[in-house]
C-alpha cells in the first residue's frame, strides 16, 4: 500500500477508488447510473415549466419553501412534513431555477432508488433476479413518469427503499444499520406524512426476524429512538402551533376514499370543505360499519388496479407466479417479515382514493415477486448450464428491451401536444416575452390564474380567477389575468378573450398585454395571453396556513352526528341516488329531532314523491326546539313545506314545469312561493341567472319574508352584474339573517363599486 512520505502512514485513495470501481462494475449500479444519468439530460432539455398534473402542487410547494428560506416556517398543507421544502430551498440555491431542481431532486432519488430496490432483491435471491427487478422498476410507466416530474414521489421511495435495505441486513454492524434505518425513516415521515408506516414495518422486521428477543427488542428502540430524534423539532413546532405533535390531514384522503364515489366528484363537489372533519378517527367514527365495508372492498379494487394500471396484466401475473413458486420461502423469517410489510403498506394505502402514483411504493415488492419468478426459472435450469445461461439473459434482455421501449414511449407522450402531459411551453414563452419587454410583475403583482406556474417565473403570487366580472377580478387584488388552455376548462367564456386579434373584443378595464402562440407538432397549436387589469384594488397577502381547534359545528349536536348530518346533505346534492335514511339513523335519538337532519329526510321523502311523509318531517323541523330554529331554517322549512303540500295537490314533479317558465308559454297556474323558490334555484345551479331572476321574483311576490329568495335573487343579480339590485336584495336578506357573515362581506364589495362608479 502507498504510505505518505511524511507520515509513513497508509494513504486510503486507492482503496476508495478501487470500491469505487467495483461499485461500477456492479450491474446494479451500472444500471442505476445509465437510469440517472439518461434521465438527467433528458429532463434538462425537454420539459421546461412541466405540465398541469402533480407538477401543479410543485408549484404551490415552491411558495411554502419561499416562505421557508426568507421567513418564518409554516405548517404547509398536512401532507407532507418540511424535509423537501428544505431540501429544494437549498438546491435553488446552486441550480437557481426551482422546476430544473425539482426534477433533478427526483432523476437522482429515482437513480438511488433502483439501486437500493436491487440491493433488497439481492439479499433474497441473489444477482440475475436483482438486475431483472429493477429492470422491471426501471421499465414502469408510472416510475417513469415520475422521474422527470418534480415532486416528492421518488424521494419517499428512496427513502423508503432505503430503509428496508439496512434492517434486512445481517452481520454484526446490523444494529449500526437499524440506527441509521431510523433515522432515514424519521426523513421519510418528514417528507411524507403515510410515512408513519415504516414504524410498524420496523417492529415486524424486528420481532419476527431477529433472535434472541431482547435482541430485537434492542434493535427496535435503536430505531424508534433514532426515528424520534430526527422528527422532534418538527413535531415540537406542530405541537406549539396546533396542539398535536403529529399533527396532519391525511385523513382527508381517507374520507374521500371511503365516503365519495370517486375523487373527481369529491374535488367538484368541494367535499373537504363542505365537511367539517378534523381526525381519522371522526372518520371512522361517522360510519364505522361502511368504513370497515369500504376498506375490505378497496382491497380488492386497490389489487385489481394495481395490476392493470400500475405494473400491467402480464407482470402481476409473473409476479403472482412468483410469489406462488416460491411460498416455501415465506418459512424463511426476513423473507416473511418483508412480504408482510409490503402487505402492510398496501392495506394502508387500501383506505385512500386510487392514484397508481400513490402506489410507487409497491413496487419494491412487485418487482420483489416478479424476481422471485426469474429465480425459480434460472434454479429449474441450473442443471443445464448453457441452457440456463441462455434462458437467463433472454429473459434480463427482454426486460432490458422492455425498459428502453417504455422510457422512449413515455418520452414521446410526454411531447404529444395532444396529451396532458405536454409541457405548458406556451406559458413558458409567454414569461420569456413579458421579461424581454420590461414588464413589471413581482410579489406586489398577483396574477389571476388557474395554475401557479407563472408565477414561479416573477415570484408573483397567483389568486384563483374569481366568478363574476371585470369588477371581481379588481376585488381579487390581481393586476394581471393569464388566459391558456386550463383556464378555458374552468372559464371556457374567456375562450374568445383568448383567441380573438381585435382590439375591440377586449372589455373596458382590461389590457391585452402580450399574447404568445406556439405551433405545435402535428399542427396544433398552444396560446397563452397576459391582460392587465385597470385600477386593481390593493392586494392583501393570505396568512400562512393555521389551525383551529375543532370546535361545535351544528348547536346542540356532537361533531359526529353533525359530519353525518353534513355528509348526509352533501350526498342529497352530489350522490343522489344514495340513501341518506341510514346515515341519519346512525345520529344520537336527540340529534334525529334536530330540524338539520329532519329537513334531510324531509328533502330525502320530497325527492322520492312521498310529499305526505316530507310534510311531516318539515312540520317537525318547524316545531323542533326554537333556540336551534334559525330563521333561514324555518323560511326554507316553511318553503318546502309549502312545496310538499303542492305536490299532493298537484301531483306534479318540479322540473317538467320549468320549461313553461320560458316567456312564449307564461308562468303556469297560481303556485306557492316554494315551487318558484326551488325553480329559480334549479336555474341558478345551472349558472343561467338570467333565467332564475322570474321565478325569483314570482316567490317574493308571493311570500314578501321569504329570505332564502332575497338572497337566491341577489346572486343572480350580482352574477349578472346588476350590483345595486343585489345590494338590495342582500340587504333584506340580512333583516331576516343578520349574522351571515359570508353575506355582509358581499355587500361591503357591492357598496365600494357602486361608490368607485
Amino acid at each position: 500500500m502507498t504510505k505518505h512520505p511524511a507520515t509513513d502512514r497508509p494513504l486510503r485513495v486507492r482503496p476508495v477508488i478501487a470500491w469505487f470501481l467495483a461499485q461500477i462494475r456492479d450491474p446494479l449500479t451500472a444500471i442505476s447510473l445509465l437510469y440517472g444519468l439518461g434521465w438527467l439530460i433528458l429532463s434538462s432539455l425537454i420539459r421546461p415549466i412541466g405540465d398541469y398534473g402533480v407538477e401543479t402542487d410543485f408549484y404551490n410547494d415552491v411558495v411554502f419553501t419561499r416562505q421557508w428560506m426568507t421567513g418564518n416556517p409554516t405548517i404547509m398543507n398536512g401532507f407532507r412534513g418540511p424535509f423537501y421544502h428544505l431540501l429544494l430551498g437549498l438546491l435553488i440555491l446552486p441550480f437557481r431555477d426551482p422546476f430544473l431542481t425539482g426534477k433533478v431532486i427526483s432523476v437522482v432519488s429515482a437513480a438511488a432508488g433502483l439501486r437500493l430496490a436491487g440491493g433488497i432483491v439481492k439479499r433474497f435471491f441473489g444477482p440475475l433476479p436483482a438486475v431483472c427487478a429493477i429492470l422491471f422498476i426501471a421499465g414502469n410507466k408510472t416510475f417513469i413518469e415520475h422521474t422527470f416530474r418534480a415532486c416528492t414521489d421518488m424521494l419517499f421511495f428512496a427513502l423508503l427503499a432505503g430503509v428496508f435495505l439496512l434492517i434486512l441486513q445481517e452481520g454484526r454492524r446490523s444494529l449500526r444499520n437499524w440506527v441509521f434505518a431510523g433515522a432515514a425513516a424519521g426523513v421519510a415521515w418528514l417528507t411524507r406524512y403515510n410515512g408513519i408506516l415504516l414504524l410498524p414495518c420496523a417492529a415486524l422486521v424486528a420481532f419476527i426476524a431477529l433472535r434472541p428477543f431482547p435482541r430485537a427488542v434492542k434493535h427496535f428502540i435503536s430505531f424508534f429512538a433514532a426515528w424520534i430524534i430526527i422528527i422532534a423539532p418538527w413535531c415540537l413546532f406542530l405541537w406549539m402551533k396546533t396542539g398535536d405533535p403529529f399533527w396532519n390531514r391525511s385523513y382527508q384522503n381517507v374520507a374521500i376514499g371511503i365516503y365519495t364515489a370517486n375523487s373527481s366528484m369529491a374535488q367538484v363537489g368541494r367535499f373537504i370543505s363542505q365537511l367539517s372533519f378534523s381526525s381519522l378517527l371522526e372518520v371512522w367514527q361517522v360510519d364505522p360499519a361502511h368504513f370497515i365495508t369500504v376498506a375490505v372492498k378497496n382491497v380488492y379494487y386497490h389489487l385489481r388496479d394495481d395490476a392493470t394500471l400500475l405494473v400491467g396484466i402480464p407482470f402481476a401475473a409473473v409476479a403472482a407466479l412468483g410469489l406462488i413458486f416460491n411460498i416455501r420461502r415465506l418459512s424463511q423469517s426476513r423473507y416473511l417479515a418483508y412480504t408482510l410489510c409490503g402487505l402492510l403498506i398496501f392495506l394502508g394505502m387500501s383506505v385512500i382514493f386510487y392514484n397508481s402514483r400513490f402506489m410507487i411504493p409497491l413496487l419494491l415488492w412487485w418487482s420483489l415477486f416478479a424476481a422471485a419468478f426469474i429465480f425459480v426459472i434460472a434454479s429449474f435450469l441450473s442443471g443445464a448450464r448453457r441452457w440456463g445461461r441462455l434462458v437467463a439473459m433472454t429473459l434480463a434482455g427482454s426486460l432490458g428491451l422492455v425498459a428502453i421501449l417504455g422510457n422512449l414511449a413515455v418520452v414521446k407522450e410526454s411531447m404529444d401536444p395532444m396529451t396532458s402531459s405536454f409541457p405548458a411551453v406556451s406559458i413558458k414563452e409567454l414569461a420569456k416575452k413579458l421579461k424581454e419587454g420590461g414588464v413589471v410583475i413581482n410579489a406586489t403583482t398577483p396574477i389571476a390564474a388557474r395554475k401557479p406556474h407563472i408565477g414561479s417565473f416573477f415570484n408573483a403570487p397567483v389568486v384563483p380567477i374569481p366568478y363574476g366580472n371585470i369588477d371581481d377580478l379588481r376585488e381579487s387584488g390581481a393586476h394581471y389575468l393569464l388566459i391558456s388552455g386550463p383556464e378555458l376548462n374552468v372559464t371556457p367564456q374567456l375562450k374568445d378573450l383568448l383567441l380573438s386579434t381585435d382590439p375591440a373584443d377586449v372589455p373596458d378595464g382590461l389590457r391585452l398585454v402580450k399574447r404568445v402562440i406556439l405551433s405545435t407538432r402535428g399542427g396544433y397549436s398552444r396560446v397563452a395571453a397576459i391582460f392587465a387589469i385597470e385600477n386593481p384594488k390593493p392586494w392583501t397577502p393570505k396568512p400562512p396556513p393555521s389551525v383551529t381547534r375543532p370546535g361545535e359545528i351544528l348547536p346542540g349536536m356532537s361533531r359526529v352526528d353533525a359530519l353525518r348530518v353534513q355528509l348526509a346533505a352533501w350526498y342529497q346534492i352530489w350522490e343522489p341516488q344514495r340513501e341518506v335514511a341510514p346515515l341519519i339513523g346512525h345520529l344520537a335519538p336527540e340529534a334525529q329531532k334536530h330540524p338539520e337532519a329532519l329537513l334531510v329526510l324531509g328533502n330525502a321523502a320530497f325527492k322520492k314523491r312521498d310529499a305526505k311523509r316530507a310534510e311531516v318531517l318539515y312540520i317537525q323541523a318547524l316545531a323542533a326546539d326554537p333556540k336551534y330554529l334559525t330563521a333561514g331554517i324555518r323560511l326554507t322549512a316553511e318553503l318546502r313545506l309549502a312545496g310538499a303540500r303542492y305536490l299532493q295537490d298537484k301531483d306534479l314533479s318540479i322540473d317538467p314545469l320549468i320549461p313553461r317558465l320560458e316567456p312564449e308559454y307564461g308562468p303556469p297556474a297560481e303556485t306557492p312561493s316554494a315551487f318558484w323558490f326551488l325553480v329559480g334555484n334549479t336555474y341558478l345551479a345551472r349558472g343561467d341567472y338570467a333565467a332564475a331572476l322570474a321565478p325569483l321574483a314570482r316567490c317574493l311576490e308571493i311570500d314578501p319574508d321569504a329570505a332564502v329568495c332575497y338572497r337566491a335573487l341577489g346572486d343572480a343579480l350580482h352574477f349578472l352584474g346588476w350590483y345595486e339590485k343585489a345590494l338590495y336584495h342582500y340587504s333584506r336578506y340580512l333583516r331576516y339573517e343578520p349574522k351571515d357573515k359570508e353575506i355582509e362581506k358581499t355587500v361591503e364589495k357591492l357598496r365600494r363599486i357602486i361608490e368607485d362608479g
